[in-house]
């Protein structure tokens, strides 16, 4: 028998790896990642081993840096640094939230992004949202197209650890190329609000959703229409701003994702989940932390988790999970919802997250449902690696339910 191929790039539990690796890949369209570039950077890695991860993406980020630092044109410059930021931003994934490394990461991150954009010069404003006592960046970008303000505002954010910055290449080009004005924004939990202020995340999304939609309207022209796009965990919470923000007239759950501590049961066995829940709880930790070496997935997901969730530990981690959840706001949302999975989705093969998002979402005005199938392309969570696949059904949809006026290509 023949074999059809290298399915994944890394053996054994690297799944992640390889997700991962195709999440930075495929930014290639919209010149934030190189072909090759990634191959070597994926050559240079060990399986399961996080630290030759980390040191073979921070090294290609710092290559890519240099020479863009020393191209006269604009465009070179630009699309280099712009490849750089997303390395930088790979490298940094599996490393713990206080890993000193991450600062470093981070601050190249942003700095060799705002290059980019200064270069390729990328119309967009920096917004600084209050917050109570602190603050939400966001960023908007506004098309050139004339009929940009007749569609509907496309508002997005990212989930359990991806960055504003990253959404750049993932959404924003693609939107304003196709006449929307976008307005990106990070809540508590995600890039630098966790980075800079350890602002945890909320279950109560509406909340940070409500204030960068509040801080726009005033300063820019308030929008007729609002689409909202929740990424990966944030579809859980996303949910929330779409029940009681009713200026959101449309709402993609990107991926589907019901409930946080209903999928942990495919990363934690029901006898440590038991263990957990009754007096033991040491020992219960002890195993989780046992379980974790060697496991890239449990270990990244654990400490990731703790990080962005705010808690000590596992267990307390797997209590924080139980807030996260849609199941009591779904009945609230009246817009129109588009739900987004992929059959191959290894974070939410495990429950019924999209029947039961779609069995609740009983006062929606409509429920649009695709699935991207095995063996297609678009298969993986969030479509990654298909994001031309998952644009395009973004778009036809917003085109149908808003009646977007065409964009014109000539």
């Amino acid at each position: 028998m023949h074999e059809k191929g290298i399915k994944y790039w890394f053996s054994g539990d690297d799944h992640s790896f390889h997700f991962e690796a195709l999440r930075a890949l495929q930014y290639a369209p919209y010149k934030a990642a190189d072909v090759n570039e990634v191959l070597t950077a994926v050559s240079q890695i060990r399986n399961n081993d996080t630290e030759s991860w980390y040191h073979s993406w921070y090294n290609m980020a710092k290559l890519i840096e240099r020479k863009g630092d020393g191209y006269d044109n604009k465009l070179d410059k630009g699309y280099a640094y712009l490849r750089a930021q997303n390395y930088y931003r790979t490298s940094e994934f599996f490393l713990k939230g206080d890993d000193p490394r991450r600062s470093d990461t981070w601050m190249n991150q942003k700095a060799t992004f705002q290059r980019a954009l200064d270069n390729l010069q990328v119309k967009h404003h920096v917004l600084k949202v209050p917050y109570g006592d602190h603050w939400l960046k966001a960023v908007y970008y506004p098309s050139d197209d004339p009929q940009a303000d007749k569609r509907p505002l496309i508002m997005a954010c990212n989930g359990y650890d991806g960055t504003i910055e990253e959404l750049y290449a993932w959404l924003a080009k693609s939107a304003n190329e196709r006449g929307y004005n976008v307005l990106l924004y990070e809540g508590p939990g995600q890039g630098s609000v966790i980075r800079e202020q350890k602002l945890t995340f909320t279950p109560e999304w509406n909340k940070p959703t409500s204030a960068v939609l509040d801080h726009f309207s005033s300063s820019f022209k308030k929008p007729e229409k609002v689409v909202l796009i929740a990424t990966s965990f944030a579809a859980i919470i996303g949910i929330d701003a779409a029940a009681k923000d009713k200026r959101i007239d449309g709402y993609v759950a990107f991926n589907v994702w019901y409930d946080f501590a209903e999928t942990s049961r495919g990363f934690v066995p029901d006898i440590i989940s038991w263990i957990m829940n009754s007096k033991f709880r040491g020992l219960g930790n002890a195993l989780i932390r046992q379980g974790m070496k060697g496991n890239t997935k449990l270990n990244w997901s654990i400490n990731q988790g703790m990080w962005v969730l705010g808690t000590k530990d596992p267990a307390d981690l797997l209590d924080a999970m139980r807030s996260y959840t849609s199941k009591h706001v779904l009945d609230q949302v009246t817009c129109d919802v588009l739900l987004l999975e992929g059959e191959n989705d290894h974070f939410l093969r495990v429950t019924d997250q999209l029947g039961k998002t779609q069995r609740g979402l009983t006062n929606a005005r409509s429920v649009t449902t695709v699935i991207f199938k095995a063996g297609e392309g678009g298969e993986e969570h969030c479509q990654v690696g298909a994001i031309m696949q998952f644009q395009a059904e973004l778009f036809k949809w917003i085109e149908q339910k808003f009646k977007s006026p065409n964009v014109s290509t000539s």
